[in-house]
């Protein structure tokens, strides 16, 4: 036996669209069925925030201790309660109807947990 010499063109390797592999692959599927979609910044490494995301939004690094998360949902309460199981401050972007969700779910909350009272 005699080792063949590949034949054509060598593959050419380009530049990755996106600051890493895992963020690139979680943009190219993410599912684009989710009609609400928002960010927030967590007060967390993006290390930590990437293993509860499990591949269910964009985690992106902006020091040791906050990262920038976008997830999708399928209504504003779920994503503002998803944002809230982060366990962690969080700082939301946007857009309005998150913020606005999550002020509600909020008082919700805060409401709920004084009916002993």
């Amino acid at each position: 036996m005699t080792p063949r010499t590949p034949t054509g063109p060598r593959f050419t390797p380009r530049e990755l669209p996106a600051p890493d592999v895992a963020t690139y692959a979680a943009e190219k599927f993410r599912d684009p069925g989710m009609p609400c979609e928002g960010t927030a910044i967590l007060h967390t490494s993006a290390r930590n925030a990437a293993e509860r995301a499990r591949g269910q939004g964009v985690v992106e690094e902006l020091g040791p201790n906050r990262c920038k998360v976008t997830l999708g949902s399928w209504s504003w309460t779920g994503l503002a309660a998803t944002f809230a199981m982060y366990e962690t401050d969080l700082d939301i972007v946007g857009p309005a109807e998150l913020r606005s969700a999550a002020a509600d779910l909020g008082q919700r909350l805060t409401k709920s947990s004084r009916a002993d009272e």
